[in-house]
């Protein structure tokens, strides 16, 4: 059974991804395993990863542009910690 949210008009969409989501989630995983002072909960993780997504066109882009969306990411969510 597929997951309803990437279903449109009765046709699953849930195997079709945009390359950046997996570069992003790349880039991610290494860029915090170089972060030795901050430890991100799974909220920091997502607000992280959509926000590099959302900072980043739909078109075609460099790789020092993917790396530094997803630098300004992590450090505005490590400026912004929530309350728990």
């Amino acid at each position: 059974m597929s997951d309803l949210r990437f279903q449109v008009v009765g046709f699953d969409l849930s195997d079709i991804r945009n390359t950046t989501e997996e570069r992003v989630a790349r880039q991610m995983q290494e860029k915090l395993a170089h972060c030795m002072d901050y430890c991100p909960d799974e909220t920091d993780v997502k607000d992280i990863y959509a926000l590099t997504l959302n900072s980043l066109p739909a078109r075609h882009i460099q790789y020092g542009s993917l790396a530094q969306a997803v630098s300004s990411a992590i450090e505005k969510v490590r400026r912004q910690p929530r309350k728990c």
